[in-house]
């Protein structure tokens, strides 16, 4: 994924990245750059987690938000379900800025009970190491 701070509305950015020589790239979005160059500044850990909405180009709309605001929603809660079993500082401290966000629900998951909105089991997808013995 790649970061800049502009909306990209141009299907030719694709060719210009591989130019570049970025051939791997998949997706492009706006936020990440900032949220890393704060957090780095800051010394706070940090994570994003993107939904694909649209394709860059100049006939993109919103049919996909909301469901690429809610799978990148459940990636980013089963990755704080997987490490808030460590009790490493960083797990603290980002489990702490998501309570400070003020997210809650029953499940603890924005949206949680909303049947339009596809639910995945995302696990599988985060292959952490196993937890230190001393955090069992």
């Amino acid at each position: 994924m790649a970061s800049g701070s502009a909306v990209i509305a141009d299907p030719d950015v694709w060719r210009r990245l591989k130019a570049m020589g970025m051939r791997k790239i998949t997706a492009v979005e706006m936020e990440a750059a900032t949220i890393a160059t704060v957090a780095h500044d800051r010394g706070v850990p940090w994570f994003v987690a993107k939904g694909v909405m649209d394709h860059a180009d100049t006939s993109n709309d919103d049919r996909y938000k909301q469901f690429a605001a809610r799978a990148s929603a459940q990636v980013m809660f089963a990755l704080l379900e997987r490490l808030a079993a460590r009790t490493d500082t960083c797990t603290r401290r980002m489990t702490e800025m998501v309570v400070a966000a003020g997210i809650s629900s029953a499940s603890g998951r924005p949206g949680a009970g909303d049947s339009r909105a596809p639910v995945a089991d995302v696990g599988a997808l985060l292959p952490l190491p196993p937890n230190p013995p001393d955090a069992e």
